[in-house]
């Protein structure tokens, strides 16, 4: 295969069963079905306003200022734990 027409001749050639092997029926299944819940509009709000908060966080992030509440340590800090208790929160709601 050295030339660009025989490369192009071997790809036409590639069919769906090349790629898939023996489990070329398993490439054409649907996939199953996905898992819902059901989740409170308020949850829901509450676990954006969580992460919108943290998010005004980090945009307020000024290296200079002397405010501690500025830093990034802090946004560091707030924001890790605005993702933890969100993390919880969805683990809660998947349980």
């Amino acid at each position: 295969m050295g030339s660009f027409p025989e490369l192009l001749f071997y790809l036409k050639k590639v069919t769906n069963s090349d790629l898939c092997g023996d489990v070329a029926s398993k490439c054409l299944e649907p996939p199953p079905p996905m898992k819902t819940i059901q989740v409170p509009v308020s949850t829901l709000e509450a676990l954006i306003d969580s992460l919108d908060a943290a998010i005004n966080v980090c945009y307020k992030v000024d290296s200079r200022s002397e405010d501690t509440e500025l830093s990034y340590p802090y946004a560091t800090g707030y924001s890790r734990s605005a993702m933890l208790r969100v993390q919880e929160e969805l683990k809660l709601l998947t349980v």
